[in-house]
């Protein structure tokens, strides 16, 4: 009569079955990619998945073009494609834009190609002709494909969308994302060693050394002017559509608290921004502020039949007319000293630089004069081109 098997060995005969099956089961997985061992150390060494065709994909996605002719897939297989996203609105973005197509002059004769990407901040800038300027005066020539509902940027991986570059390999697959003006640099290095790769006996322009900055600037503050968009304020609690005034929130600046804008006289509160009611001396908006250059993202009046659309914005700084050495690129001084600034377009417009804390003063001499956004550059990297 056979023994039977004591519960005892039984039970670690099953054990046994079950931690092989799961073992071999481990491997198969794990051989057929189904799953990944130390998942965590993949995630933290892991920065971007090496697609081929990402990028002609992504750019297909645009709505139109601006500053040149779409490039078709085929201008750009076989070449490394540097691609810098911005906003028109923003000076980090306006720098990106320029110093990529200063990339572009120095190394498309080896074989780069660059294209940009453009992420309106505001219902204004999805205009084509609006881009168009904007990359005029940032002296950019290259393709600029217009993205308004950001497709395109969440396509290529990109969350900031006011200045970030990444450079795709020859097959269309994305490298890391820099962020910044001074991510630019670190996609310059990223340019060289693609065309390294390519053509070892390549000679760079200039020195051959790229600097990259070890730590990334303090970024420009925006302050919106919109309703649904302000952080806080009169602004923040304004009913947007019709018309209002809007009182003196404090005496002289003292009680008004740093980078919250504060509008007096009459104002039309909107969703894209503050549209002055009337125009004069006792319609302005009141910021202090510190520590940078002041910008403003502003729009004119809309145009009349007789022509187009144009005011001036005084700028009164601690209660004094700016001095020269302290305009932005774009204020001036009347004959009697007085500091303006002349919209004659939807754009950005470089206020007043320099340093420390101010009280100021923005008074449109006409309604219609549209106050988007503020913005604070902090002091030691002003970008004030025109």
């Amino acid at each position: 009569m056979a023994r039977r098997p004591s519960p005892r060995n039984a039970i670690l005969v099953a054990i046994t079955f079950v931690l092989v099956l799961g073992a071999m089961v481990g491997f198969l997985a794990t051989r057929l990619g189904l799953v990944r061992l130390y998942p965590r150390a993949a995630r933290r060494t892991s920065t971007y998945v090496r697609q081929p065709g990402r990028l002609y994909s992504a750019v297909e996605l645009a709505t139109s073009w601006a500053n040149g002719v779409a490039p078709r897939r085929s201008d750009l297989q076989g070449h490394p494609v540097l691609v810098v996203v911005w906003s028109d609105t923003y000076p980090e973005g306006i720098g990106a834009l320029a110093s990529a197509e200063e990339i572009r002059d120095a190394y498309e004769p080896l074989g780069i190609r660059v294209i940009g990407v453009h992420e309106p901040d505001f219902s204004f800038a999805a205009d084509t002709a609006v881009v168009a300027h904007a990359a005029r005066r940032a002296g950019a020539r290259f393709p600029i494909a217009l993205d308004p509902a950001g497709r395109i940027a969440a396509s290529l991986g990109i969350r900031n969308t006011r200045s970030a570059s990444l450079l795709a390999d020859t097959h269309g697959a994305l490298g890391p994302i820099h962020g910044g003006e001074r991510g630019i640099a670190m996609s310059e290095s990223d340019v060289r060693d693609a065309i390294a790769a390519l053509n070892p006996n390549a000679r760079f322009p200039g020195d051959g050394a790229v600097a990259a900055e070890a730590e990334d600037p303090p970024a420009t503050r925006a302050i919106y002017l919109g309703v649904g968009r302000a952080d806080e304020g009169p602004i923040a609690t304004a009913h947007a559509g019709s018309a209002q005034p809007f009182t003196a929130q404090f005496r002289f600046e003292v009680e008004g608290k740093s980078f919250v804008p504060y509008p007096v006289g009459w104002w039309t509160p909107g969703a894209d921004g503050l549209t002055s009611a009337h125009g004069g001396a006792a319609t302005y908006i009141a910021l202090r502020y510190e520590d940078g250059a002041l910008d403003g993202v502003i729009s004119p009046p809309p145009a009349s039949p007789s022509g187009q659309g144009h005011a001036r914005v005084w700028i009164l700084s601690d209660e004094r007319w700016l001095p020269s050495q302290a305009l932005g690129s774009d204020a001036r001084l009347d004959p009697r000293g007085a500091s303006y600034v002349d919209v004659d377009e939807p754009r950005l417009y470089h206020l007043a630089r320099g340093s420390g804390a101010h009280e100021v003063k923005l008074s449109p001499d006409a309604p219609g004069v549209t106050f988007h956004a503020l913005l604070v550059e902090p002091a030691g990297a002003v970008s004030q081109a025109p």
